[in-house]
């Protein structure tokens, strides 16, 4: 969440509070539909721990990938299944 804070800042806009937990950015913004989603919208993801935040990218077939961090351990760009997805965000 705090890489999506750093982002949201330099785009001129406030991360929610608590940005740190990525189930915090489920409210963030307006809802966009998956279908809608374009480069930088905010894509909260459910994972087998809890949540994962990340800036879409791109699609991909069945899948949806984010450019976000902590993606194996490091700043990358991760394909998940879109049907990990809680919420697209802008």
């Amino acid at each position: 969440g705090f890489l999506m804070g750093w982002a949201v800042r330099q785009a001129g806009r406030t991360p929610p509070p608590h940005q740190g937990l990525a189930r915090a950015w489920k409210s963030y913004g307006s809802p966009v539909l998956l279908a809608s989603a374009q480069a930088g919208d905010v894509v909260v993801t459910r994972t087998g721990r809890g949540s994962h935040v990340a800036a879409f990218h791109s699609r991909r077939g069945d899948s949806v990938c984010v450019a976000g961090g902590n993606q194996n351990n490091r700043v990358s760009v991760a394909c998940v299944p879109a049907r990990t997805i809680a919420a697209v965000r802008r």
